[in-house]
C-alpha cells in the first residue's frame, strides 16, 4: 500500500518538501518537449527521442501506480466484507466491568478478611432489594388499606411463587409481620426505618436468605447448568416486576437495590442512542466538508473511508473482545474517535488535493505530492496519537487498558486508510470526481470588502519583508476573495508583538487554569450508569425519602490478634465467650465503642449494627451483661443474641455502618479514606485489635487511587514516546519543548473548565441535575488526557509540517510561520469543528461519564482549534525565531517574497490581468 510514497533524501525526508513550482516546471517541460524540438534537425530528433523516452517511462510508472491503486481498493473491499459484519458484534460484545483494585490494596485485604470470617456477607447474600411505594398527588399518605392489602399480596406471592424459592427472601415492611429471621421487631422501630417522615413513602425490603452457586434445569430434555445468582436474580426481577404492574390506588412503585442495578446494566441500550446521535451529526460534518473542499464529487470519499476504517477497527477489536472483556463505554468512545479522526484526515487530504489542483498539477503529480506531504503528516500524526492511546496500557485498570488498546487500533485504522485509500481513489477516479462541479460558483466580493482585504494584505506583506511593487500588485489581484486574507490579517497583529500575544492568551485563560488544583476525581459508580435507568432513578428518590446507605452498608471487620481463629460461629453470647473473643470483654467493648465514636465523628452516619451498636442504641459492657439477665426486655434480648450469632465469629466481630449519603456516590470515596485514617489511629490507640473497612465504594476508592497514582507513569510514557518521535521527525529539541508547553496549556484550561462546570454551582440554575455530582469520575481523567493529547498532536503536527515545508522551500522563519498559519488555518478550523461535532454526540448519552468525556473533548478541540494553533503556537514560534529548529540547521532563506508563495496557495479564479 505504501509503494505510492515518493523517495526523499536529506531535508526532504523530514517534511517531504517537493516544490510545486519544480513539479509544474517538470510537467511543462514534458508537455512542451515536442514543440521545442521541431525544426531543429538532428538535435531536434535527439530531443524528441529523449522526450519520448521520458514520456514512456512516466507512462510505465503511471500504470504501475494505478495497479497498486487497484490493489489498495481491492484490499479495502475485502476489509469491508470481513469487517462490517463484525460491527454489530462489537457493539453488543461487551459486559459491565466492575472496579478492580490492585492486589494488596486495603479494600482487597478487607474483602479477604470478610470472606474468611463472614462469607455470607461477602457473597452479597444480604444485599437487599427495595420496593419503594410512594403516594401520588391524589393521596397524602401511604399508610392506607390498599397498601396493606398489596403488602399481604406480596408476602403470599413470595411464599408460593416458584421463582422466589431458590433465594427464599425474607420480607420486611410496615404491614409485614414483625418477626424477621425469627426475631420480633418492635413496631415503632419498623415505622421509623421503613416509613418516611412525611408518611408519603414506605419500603418493602427483600433479603435473600440463601444463594445457590449453580443451578441445574432441563431444556429440550437435557440438563443445563448455569451460574445460579444471575438466573435466580433474573427470576426474582421478573417476579417483582409482575407485582409492580398492579400498584395500590394513588401510588407508584419503584424498584431498586444493588441486585436490581446489576440486572438492569445487562440491558443497557444507551449505545444505540449514541449511535443515532453520531449518525445525526454526520451530515453537519459533511456540510463543513462542502464549504472547504467545494468539489461535490470528492464528498463521496470521506464516508467510504469512514466505513473502511470502521470495518478494519471492528475486525481487529472483536477478537480482542473475546480475549479480554470490554466495558460498555468502549464502543461509544471508539465510534466518536473513529468519526473524528477519519473525517479530519480525509479533510487534510482533500483540501491539499484541491490546492495542488488549483496550481495546475496533473492527477498523477497531485497524488504523488499529496502522499509525500499530507500523507506523511498523517502517518506522523497517527503514530503519535496511537502512542498516546497505547500508553493507557500502563494504567492498572482493565477498563482503561482495554479502552486505550481499542482506541489506538481505531486511530491506526483511520491513519492507514486515509494515507493509502484516499490517494488510490483520487488516482483512479480523481478526474471524473472533480468534473462533477463545485458546491459554489466563483467567489464574488464587494468593492468595500476588496478594499479592506487589500489594506490587510498590504499590512501583512509589508511586515518583516520587502516586496516589489509587482509582487504586491499580483498578490492584490490573486487575493481578492481569497480564503487566506483573514488569517493573514490575524497574523499581522500577532507578528507585531508575539510575546504580548502569548501573555494575553495565558492571562485570559489563567482563571480557568487556576482551578486545576481543585480538581476532584470521584469514584461515583452511578456516573457510569444511565441516569434514566429505572433503578438509578428509584435510588435517587429513595435517597430523598430515606438515608440511602441504610440499604447498602459498609462493613468493618474487627479482629483480636489473640484468641481462637477456628472460625466457628458464636453461640448465643455467654461468659464462656470471654476466653474465645477478647473483643467480647469489658476492654473489647470499650475499644469497639471508641471505634463507633470515631466513625460518627467522620460524619454522614445514619446508624450502625453490631455488638457495640443496635442501630441507634449504644451497647456497652454493662448493657451487654443486662441483655443476659432474666429481667431484660425479651424483644431486645432476642434481637441482640441474633446479632451476636450473625456478627461474631471466632476472634472476629462485624460492624455494619449505614451512611446517610449514597454509599457508592460522589462523596463515598472521600468518606472511605477518612474512615481508614480513623481506623489506623484507632489501631494505634488499641494495640491487639485490628480493623478493616470493605463494602460499597471501598473497591472503587482503591481503584481510583491506583489509577490516579499511575497517571505520572502514563504521562511519562506518552511524553517520552511523543517527544522522541517529534525529535526524530523534525530533529528539533525546541519544537518538542514548545509542543509540550502547548499541550500543558490545553490540558490545564480544559480541566479547569470541567472544574467550573461540575464542582461549582455556577450552572445549577440552567442544569439542575448537575447538583447530584461534585467532580469528575476518575475513569474520565486518563481517557480525556489521552484524547486531548492526541488532538493537540494532530493539529500541531499538521501546522508545523506546513511551516517546515515553507521554510525548506526558501521562505524566512517569520514568513514560513505566517504562511503556514494562513494555508492551514481554515483547514484546522474546519477539522476542529468536525471533531467537536463528532464528540458532541456523547452529550446525548444518559451517562454522566460520557457527558463529562464530551465536555472535556469538545473544550479541548475548540481550544486547540481557535486559540492554541491559531495564536499561541505561532506567537511562540515567532518569538523563538531561529531557535525553533535548534539544534537542526535550516538552509538560508532564498529571499523570495511571501507574495510569490501566496500565488501558489491562493486560488487564481479571481485573477484579472
Amino acid at each position: 500500500m505504501f509503494l505510492f510514497w515518493a523517495p526523499a533524501t536529506g531535508d526532504q525526508a523530514m517534511a517531504r518538501p517537493v516544490s510545486l513550482s519544480r513539479m509544474s516546471s517538470m510537467q511543462s517541460d514534458c508537455e512542451g518537449s515536442e514543440g521545442a524540438s521541431s525544426g531543429s534537425g538532428g538535435v531536434g530528433s535527439s530531443s524528441e527521442s529523449d522526450a519520448e523516452g521520458r514520456l514512456g517511462s512516466n507512462d510505465v510508472a503511471s500504470k504501475g501506480a494505478r495497479r497498486i491503486a487497484w490493489l489498495v481498493l481491492g484490499s479495502a473491499a475485502v476489509m469491508l466484507g470481513v469487517g462490517l459484519p463484525q460491527v454489530p458484534v462489537l457493539l453488543h460484545f461487551h459486559q459491565p466491568l466492575g472496579f478492580v483494585a490492585g492486589e494488596g490494596s486495603p479494600s482487597v485485604l478487607a474483602e479477604a478478611r470478610l470472606e474468611e470470617f463472614f462469607p455470607r456477607f461477602a457473597q452479597g447474600v444480604s444485599s437487599p432489594v427495595m420496593m419503594l411505594i410512594r403516594a401520588t398527588r391524589g393521596s397524602e399518605t401511604v399508610l392506607t388499606g390498599e397498601v396493606e392489602d398489596f403488602t399481604l399480596k406480596v408476602l403470599a406471592a413470595v411464599e408460593t411463587d416458584p421463582r422466589t424459592q431458590p433465594l427464599r427472601p425474607a420480607v420486611a415492611g410496615y404491614y409485614a409481620p414483625r418477626d424477621i429471621l425469627g426475631v420480633h421487631v418492635p413496631g415503632s422501630f419498623v415505622k421509623s426505618e421503613l416509613v418516611s417522615k412525611d408518611q408519603r413513602s414506605t419500603v418493602i425490603v427483600f433479603v435473600a436468605t440463601q444463594a445457590p452457586a449453580m443451578a441445574v434445569f432441563k431444556e429440550d430434555g437435557h440438563n443445563k447448568t448455569v451460574y445460579a445468582p444471575w438466573l435466580y436474580r433474573k427470576q426474582l426481577m421478573e417476579f417483582l416486576h409482575q407485582l409492580m404492574e398492579t400498584p395500590p390506588r394513588n401510588t407508584e412503585i419503584l424498584l431498586t437495590g444493588n441486585p436490581v442495578v446489576a440486572y438492569e446494566r445487562f440491558y443497557d441500550h444507551s449505545i444505540e442512542l449514541l449511535m443515532r446521535a453520531e449518525v445525526f451529526v454526520l451530515p453537519f460534518a459533511l456540510l463543513i466538508f462542502m464549504c472547504l473542499v467545494k468539489e461535490i464529487g470528492l464528498l463521496l470519499l470521506p464516508p467510504f473511508a469512514l466505513c473502511v476504517s470502521l470495518a478494519i477497527s471492528c475486525a481487529a477489536a472483536v477478537p480482542l473482545a473475546r480475549w479480554t472483556p470490554l466495558s460498555p463505554d468502549v464502543p461509544p468512545a471508539m465510534v466518536s474517535v473513529l468519526l473524528a479522526f477519519s473525517l479530519d484526515y480525509s479533510l487534510f487530504m482533500l483540501t491539499r488535493f484541491n490546492e495542488n489542483k488549483l496550481a495546475g498539477c496533473s492527477i498523477e503529480t497531485n497524488v504523488r505530492l499529496l502522499i509525500s506531504h499530507t500523507g506523511h503528516t498523517i502517518i506522523v500524526s497517527g503514530s503519535l496519537i496511537a502512542i498516546a492511546f497505547f500508553g493507557a496500557l500502563a494504567l492498572p485498570e482493565q477498563n482503561l487498558r482495554s479502552a486505550g488498546l481499542v482506541l489506538g487500533i481505531t486511530v491506526m485504522a483511520c491513519m492507514l486508510v486515509n494515507a493509502t485509500l484516499i490517494p488510490a481513489l483520487l488516482l483512479l477516479f480523481g478526474n471524473p470526481l472533480t468534473s462533477l462541479g463545485t458546491c459554489s460558483g466563483e467567489d464574488s466580493v464587494c468593492v468595500c470588502c476588496r478594499k479592506r482585504q487589500r489594506r490587510s494584505n498590504m499590512e501583512v506583506l509589508g511586515a518583516g519583508e520587502e516586496h516589489s511593487r509587482s509582487d504586491q500588485e499580483i498578490w492584490f489581484h490573486r487575493s481578492e476573495g481569497s480564503q487566506h486574507w483573514g488569517w493573514l490579517r490575524l497574523m499581522s497583529f500577532v507578528e507585531r508583538a508575539p510575546l504580548a500575544a502569548v501573555g494575553v492568551v495565558v492571562l485570559l485563560f489563567l482563571p480557568l487554569m487556576w482551578q486545576v488544583p481543585k480538581l476532584r476525581a470521584t469514584a461515583d459508580i452511578y456516573a457510569a450508569l444511565p441516569s434514566d435507568m429505572p433503578s438509578v432513578l428509584a435510588l435517587r428518590q429513595l435517597n430523598l425519602d430515606f438515608p440511602a446507605g441504610r440499604f447498602d452498608p459498609y462493613t468493618v471487620v474487627l479482629t483480636a490478634q489473640s484468641g481462637d481463629d477456628s472460625g466457628h460461629f458464636a453461640t448465643p453470647w455467654s461468659y464462656a465467650d470471654l476466653g474465645v473473643n477478647p473483643l467480647l470483654s469489658e476492654t473489647g467493648y470499650e475499644s469497639m465503642l471508641a471505634l463507633c465514636d470515631m466513625v460518627q465523628r467522620v460524619g454522614d452516619v445514619d446508624s450502625m449494627l453490631g455488638p457495640p451498636m443496635l442501630i441507634h442504641e449504644r451497647v456497652d459492657w454493662t448493657r451487654a451483661e443486662q441483655f443476659q439477665t432474666i429481667g431484660a426486655p425479651p424483644e431486645t434480648s432476642t434481637l441482640y443474641q441474633k446479632v451476636l450469632q450473625t456478627h461474631v465469629n471466632g476472634s472476629a466481630v462485624l460492624l455494619q455502618v449505614y451512611t446517610s449519603f449514597l454509599p457508592r456516590g460522589p462523596d463515598a470515596a472521600d468518606w472511605v479514606l477518612a474512615v481508614r485514617r480513623g481506623l489506623e489511629a484507632w489501631e494505634g490507640a488499641h494495640p491487639g485489635f485490628t480493623a478493616t473497612l470493605s463494602g460499597a465504594a471501598a473497591l472503587a476508592t482503591d481503584t481510583r487511587s491506583t489509577v490516579m497514582d499511575a497517571m505520572p507513569i502514563y504521562l511519562a510514557v506518552c511524553t517520552i514516546g511523543i517527544m522522541a518521535v517529534v525529535l526524530f521527525m523534525f530533529r528539533s529539541v525546541m519544537l518538542s519543548l514548545r509542543l509540550a508547553f502547548a499541550l500543558v496549556f490545553t490540558l490545564a484550561a480544559t480541566f479547569g473548565t470541567a472544574v467550573v462546570v461540575y464542582q461549582t454551582p455556577l450552572l445549577h440554575g440552567v442544569f439542575p441535575w448537575l447538583a447530584d455530582y461534585s467532580g469528575l469520575t476518575y475513569e474520565v481523567v486518563p481517557l480525556a488526557v489521552c484524547v486531548a493529547v492526541a488532538l493537540g498532536l494532530d493539529y500541531d503536527i499538521f501546522l508545523v509540517s506546513r511551516i517546515v515545508e515553507f521554510r525548506l522551500e526558501g521562505l524566512s522563519d517569520r514568513s514560513s510561520i505566517i504562511m503556514g498559519v494562513a494555508s492551514t488555518g481554515g483547514i484546522i478550523s474546519g477539522a476542529g469543528a468536525i471533531m467537536a461535532l463528532a464528540f458532541s454526540g456523547l452529550f446525548f448519552s444518559h451517562k454522566l461519564l460520557h457527558q463529562q468525556f464530551a465536555l472535556l473533548l469538545v473544550t479541548s478541540v475548540l481550544l486547540d482549534t481557535f486559540v492554541v494553533r491559531t495564536v499561541l503556537v505561532p506567537a511562540l514560534m515567532l518569538s523563538a525565531g531561529d531557535w525553533n529548529w535548534w539544534p537542526r540547521e535550516m538552509p538560508e532563506a532564498s529571499g523570495k517574497s511571501r507574495g510569490e508563495f501566496l500565488r501558489r496557495v491562493s486560488p487564481a479564479d479571481s485573477f484579472a490581468g
